[in-house]
């Protein structure tokens, strides 16, 4: 089930290619391929807070150790991956069109 913070990055983004003339089907499936970043992210995160940076295992001899969340990696390769869609859709932070309904 979608969040409703989910809900409003997904309309959020649709409404800046339907602003710049680009509500195309060819850029809409580029953010719902962003939105299943966001799920990944979330749950890369989510695994973070529960497991933390390091964690701790055993060896194929049995003994402990710590090792490092694999997690911590992969959500900086997911978000920088999130961050290339938003390039390639020309959607940054000085590039947002404001629609005429909002007011400063």
């Amino acid at each position: 089930m979608a969040t409703s913070k989910k809900i409003k990055i997904k309309e959020s983004l649709l409404e800046q290619l339907r602003l710049k003339g680009a509500d195309k089907e060819v850029f809409s499936s580029l953010i719902d391929d962003y939105m299943k970043f966001y799920d990944t992210k979330e749950k890369l995160l989510a695994d973070i807070k529960k497991r933390g940076i390091s964690f701790k295992d055993y060896s194929a001899a049995g003994k402990p150790m710590m090792k490092q969340n694999p997690s911590t990696k992969e959500v900086v390769a997911v978000s920088a991956q999130m961050l290339k869609i938003l390039d390639q859709l020309g959607i940054t932070t000085g590039q947002v069109i404001a629609d005429d309904d909002d007011t400063m």
